[in-house]
């Protein structure tokens, strides 16, 4: 389907498809919808699964993207992740279609949002771990709005903990670093984040969504200090082509084979909103990156929605800069293409970089990353970088900018300093 695909044959085509598979009935999902006018502001549940059912779902994995070869117990075996993102528009009509369902089968973890379920049966997603945070009801007459659920492979369940967190359309999982084979474990993060201007605001107090999940994300990093960030969501975000770029001052346990990153974005949403705005300044202060436009697999930055109305990129996966560094070369961006939501799904694969891979075949290039290493003998050459006419006025504007927007005066300056910087650049062989 091309992003010029009318939403008219879309439904058609999935109607279609509905209908061919009306009598396989995978799961049942529970509606209860709430009967009061206001939502709990607190009310968050956790499906359990149950190991016995007769609706196994029997995925068909594709070879070229999906190479795992593991153990029922042994994470250590892992040779490939695979994570999904998907604004479903509504669940409820689509657990019964057997494809929807085999398709999101296919996939380790898995993200999806705008459920509007409030709850869900405990053997719909067999073979998983279900994570939910529950779609909310704002008056007694209508459906319930948001609603998260995350889905993780039972096999992964030891390695994986919710964090205790209640804030927003969110939800957050602690991956063991052995799943990935790293040196930090992984903050996996599932959001969704109600477009501007939604009830969902004036109802919690609150003004910006982006701006309460860089509050949900700050507080999570401090109390657990060194950690890896996996972000996927719907973020009602516009960022057009605009790239928080990517540093490599940091020696990481995983490095990456050699690649040149590009650092520049590319979109097919030219749009940048307040939402965007404030999404890129979240990157600045965590320290993350979009994927979308810049990583393997999606270099157009193609739409993430889809309708008559109108298209745009609100789909997202972001990763902490040193993990893409690290992954850079192993890991694959893919927009799909199905019929079921005006959001087309966003698929993130990872062959994992063990050491052991890295140092396989001594004929490879070895893998290295550029960092700032001060030298004395260049110490002249980097006062003198600042002594020109460009150099001042960059630095006078990243001064300015601090009463104006200080995340946007440090992202600046952090640029500024880093081109005067460019003579103490070192390349770093890892053996």
């Amino acid at each position: 389907m091309s992003p010029t695909t009318p939403r008219g044959a879309r439904e058609l085509t999935g109607t279609m498809s509905r209908a061919s598979n009306a009598n396989e009935n995978l799961a049942q999902c529970g509606d209860n919808a709430g009967q009061n006018n206001k939502p709990d502001k607190h009310s968050a549940s956790d499906a359990t699964l149950s190991n016995k059912s007769d609706n196994e779902c029997l995925p068909s994995v594709p070879n070229d993207q999906h190479d795992i070869l593991i153990s029922e117990n042994m994470a250590s075996n892992v040779k490939s992740l695979s994570f999904l993102h998907w604004n479903v528009n509504g669940l409820l009509s689509k657990i019964q279609d057997s494809d929807f369902m085999s398709y999101l089968c296919t996939f380790d973890f898995v993200c999806i949002v705008e459920t509007f379920v409030e709850e869900i049966q405990s053997n719909v997603f067999v073979g998983y771990n279900v994570f939910c945070k529950p779609a909310v009801k704002f008056t007694r007459q209508g459906r319930c709005s948001g609603g998260v659920i995350c889905l993780v492979k039972n096999v992964f369940a030891p390695y994986v903990r919710k964090l205790d967190i209640d804030c927003g359309n969110f939800i957050l999982l602690i991956i063991d670093k052995s799943v990935f084979g790293l040196q930090k474990d992984v903050l996996y993060v599932c959001a969704y984040v109600p477009p501007e201007g939604s009830p969902y605001y004036n109802y919690f107090d609150v003004e910006n969504g982006i701006g309460l999940l860089e509050d949900c994300l700050s507080e999570c990093m401090i109390n657990l200090n060194d950690i890896f960030v996996i972000l996927s969501g719907d973020l009602n975000s516009r960022t057009s082509n605009i790239s928080k770029h990517v540093t490599t001052d940091t020696v990481f346990d995983s490095p990456c084979k050699s690649s040149p990153i590009n650092a520049d974005r590319c979109s097919e949403d030219g749009v940048l909103n307040n939402y965007g705005k404030s999404l890129l300044d979240l990157c600045t202060a965590l320290n993350l990156c979009i994927l979308n436009g810049m990583c393997p697999g999606d270099y157009s930055g193609r739409y993430t929605y889809i309708s008559d109305t109108g298209s745009s990129v609100n789909d997202y996966f972001l990763l902490s800069n040193d993990l893409f560094v690290a992954v850079y070369d192993s890991c694959k961006l893919v927009i799909s293409e199905r019929i079921e939501s005006d959001h087309m799904p966003v698929e993130l694969y990872f062959r994992l970089l063990k050491e052991k891979d890295l140092n396989a075949d001594e004929g490879d290039e070895k893998a290295f990353i550029d960092k700032f290493v001060w030298n004395p003998s260049n110490a002249q050459a980097f006062k003198d970088s600042f002594d020109s006419d460009e150099a001042r006025t960059k630095l006078e504007y990243a001064i300015n900018m601090i009463n104006v927007d200080i995340n946007k005066a440090l992202r600046v300056f952090d640029e500024f300093i880093k081109e005067m910087a460019k003579c103490m650049k070192k390349r770093v062989f890892f053996k």
